[in-house]
């Protein structure tokens, strides 16, 4: 894992729920080995750097037309980050400290094939790295 961006395989269950692309559905795990597009899943996205990794990835053409989706696990649903991502297209997800299986479930339920996990600046962000690690694992994320 010395990338950024961790994908798993391509036997993952798709969803198109947040569709991003306008005239591209992926409706199968064949069709999604024929393209590049996923469903990205972004941890700490109300803080500084996972908010402006989502929005590029949102607001950047380049980036855009390679996503199906965008799902932020955010710690606070209500801030003015979180709701400008939501603005923007993303789906939003409370991510609460302690509650790995709440994640591993979001984690499923998004389709999130590919996890950008950023580290939340806050005392706990050792026990949050590992319990985001994890989860995703679980998920068949990474």
């Amino acid at each position: 894992m010395d990338g950024f961006i961790f994908p798993t395989n391509a036997s993952m269950k798709i969803t198109t729920s947040y569709n991003l692309t306008a005239n591209k559905t992926i409706t199968s795990p064949k069709e999604k080995r024929e393209t590049t597009s996923r469903n990205i899943c972004i941890t700490s996205a109300d803080g500084q750097t996972g908010f402006l990794i989502a929005e590029l990835l949102l607001s950047n053409d380049q980036f855009r037309s390679k996503i199906t989706s965008v799902t932020c696990l955010v710690l606070d649903p209500s801030s003015p980050k979180a709701k400008e991502l939501e603005r923007l297209g993303a789906a939003t997800i409370a991510h609460k400290h302690g509650r790995e299986r709440e994640v591993v479930a979001a984690l499923k339920k998004t389709g999130c094939d590919t996890l950008c996990p950023v580290p939340p600046a806050h005392k706990d962000k050792l026990d949050t790295a590992i319990e985001l690690a994890n989860a995703a694992k679980k998920a068949g994320t990474v």
